[in-house]
């Protein structure tokens, strides 16, 4: 199974091989499940952040991949003190309704200590992508 989980509601569902869920019913998915899951923007609107992490990652199979992005606050601090971002602008990267903010760093150790290999990070224009895959327990 295929998932992408969203916080939009106006989220436009394009690929019918991906279920598509609001973050909100992530516990209506069987644990060691998924193939793979996205989570695209979701963590940084969550209130309890790690708890919903380690609840994703319980969903995917063993080889099965997480792919998740979000803002970086390393970056966010970086281009603000470096002048590329305003005041206006860092407060709309920083808030715009999010409960969280994380940085691609701590992302990579938390999916580590839930048993996931990461397989691939970047980041650009202030946010981090990650993705990682569930390795065999040994």
């Amino acid at each position: 199974m295929n998932i992408e989980f969203f916080i939009d509601e106006n989220h436009s569902q394009i690929n019918d091989n991906i279920v598509y869920l609001h973050i909100s019913n992530v516990n209506s998915i069987e644990d060691a499940t998924c193939l793979s899951i996205e989570l695209n923007n979701c963590l940084d609107y969550v209130l309890k952040r790690q708890e919903m992490l380690r609840t994703v990652v319980q969903k995917l199979r063993i080889d099965g991949v997480l792919s998740l992005n979000g803002i970086d606050l390393d970056s966010i601090a970086y281009n603000y003190n470096s002048g590329t971002l305003n005041l206006s602008q860092t407060q709309q990267l920083l808030y715009a309704g999010r409960t969280s903010i994380d940085t691609l760093g701590n992302m990579a150790a938390q999916t580590s200590a839930y048993g996931l290999k990461t397989i691939k990070q970047t980041l650009d224009n202030n946010q981090y992508f990650l993705k990682a895959q569930r390795m065999v327990k040994g």
